[in-house]
């Protein structure tokens, strides 16, 4: 159970990220440039992106 949890976690991550790109994508196409938005949504996709390298070093150490 606890492997299928994880994988859930993985998946659910995956997808976040791949939206939060998108949305900084479109962010940076917009116009009028809105510069405040296009940081945060930089800051949201690197803690995603940290928070899947993490999830990567528990599958190693819990053998997933």
């Amino acid at each position: 159970e606890a492997k299928l949890q994880f994988d859930a976690d993985v998946l659910n991550t995956k997808r976040a990220l791949a939206t939060k790109k998108a949305e900084l994508e479109e962010a940076k196409t917009s116009y009028p440039i809105d510069t405040l938005k296009i940081i945060n949504l930089q800051i949201e996709v690197e803690s995603l992106q940290d928070g899947l390298s993490r999830l990567m070093e528990l599958k190693k150490e819990f053998n997933f």
